[in-house]
């Protein structure tokens, strides 16, 4: 569990400078997508969702977060990461 605290707590702080270098570059809306790889664990969408927005929404304020769930199929998530990646 607290491997898990940490890699969140990395990936958000990865994220937020990045964001923080879009911004600075004269960007004024930023889109973060938050995969899920299944909906079998109850952990993913009600407590790591609800947790990495909130988080998120404190670093960056106003931006757009996508949370979208592959339901358990690798090829369904690879599709959601290049559909986010062109948006």
């Amino acid at each position: 569990m607290r491997k898990n605290l940490i890699l969140v707590f990395a990936l958000l702080l990865m994220t937020a400078l990045s964001l923080q270098v879009v911004f600075a570059e004269g960007t004024t809306e930023a889109t973060v997508a938050f995969l899920l790889p299944e909906n079998v664990t109850p952990r993913w969408e009600g407590a790591d969702a609800p947790l990495f927005k909130q988080a998120l929404q404190k670093l960056i304020p106003g931006v757009q977060i996508d949370v979208l769930n592959a339901l358990n199929d690798p090829s369904k998530q690879l599709s959601q990461a290049e559909a986010e990646l062109t948006k």
